[in-house]
């Protein structure tokens, strides 16, 4: 399981439990089905830790590991961070966010009108440019 084959040890935990059964090993059972996504199976294996259907005496540390983790599955999902302190309302899409920092970071380095002014100075150069080569 720690090398992330989740998959494999979900399968050598069923075959364990199945030869003898214990609450560490389906504890571990339970961790591989939470990084497969499958909380349901998860919450059913140690929910029978809990609850004694193992058939098996469990150990007190087998049962707070296992309550721990139940308890973190059946809690609902924190909300996400605050940005700068403003509410979820009044909080902007970051491409909104993007384009304002931008347009912010365009204007202090070169103000739209002064890019127009230096657009009209070179046509005129252009011009002159044009009436000499001719």
């Amino acid at each position: 399981m720690q090398q992330g084959k989740y998959k494999a040890s979900e399968a050598v935990y069923l075959k364990a439990q199945m030869i003898d059964a214990d609450a560490n090993r389906a504890y571990n059972l339970s961790l591989c089905l939470l990084r497969q996504g499958r909380l349901e199976d998860a919450r059913r294996v140690l929910a029978d830790v809990l609850t004694g259907r193992l058939q098996v005496q469990p150990d007190a540390k087998s049962l707070r590991r296992a309550a721990e983790l139940l308890r973190e599955i059946e809690s609902p999902p924190p909300p996400p961070p605050q940005c700068w302190g403003e509410s979820t309302a009044a909080r902007k899409s970051a491409e909104e966010e993007v384009i304002e920092r931008i347009s912010v970071l365009l204007n202090e380095w070169a103000p739209l009108e002064s890019i127009f002014d230096h657009c009209a100075a070179f046509e005129e150069i252009s011009q002159r440019t044009d009436e000499i080569a001719f």
